[in-house]
């Protein structure tokens, strides 16, 4: 988006974050360019399940509360 030309504010307000972290990529930008701004990865505490253990829970959710040998759909 600087590269476009496109103002600190224009940006800030287009991606919903504060002034002061639009004003901080743009200096990261003029200083290394669009390599500088590479994400640094996934914050945060690894999650504990993986993707497959994640798309079973799923699967068991889709099928609802008395497939799992539950009363009523809630």
């Amino acid at each position: 988006m600087f590269a476009a030309g496109r103002r600190q504010i224009d940006v800030a307000v287009e991606l919903e974050v504060s002034q002061q972290t639009a004003s901080r990529w743009y200096r990261q930008w003029t200083e290394g360019g669009s390599e500088a701004l590479e994400g640094a990865g996934r914050a945060g505490r690894r999650p504990r399940l993986d993707d497959t253990q994640i798309e079973v829970i799923r699967e068991e959710l889709l099928q609802g509360p008395r497939a799992h040998g539950f009363a009523t759909g809630v």
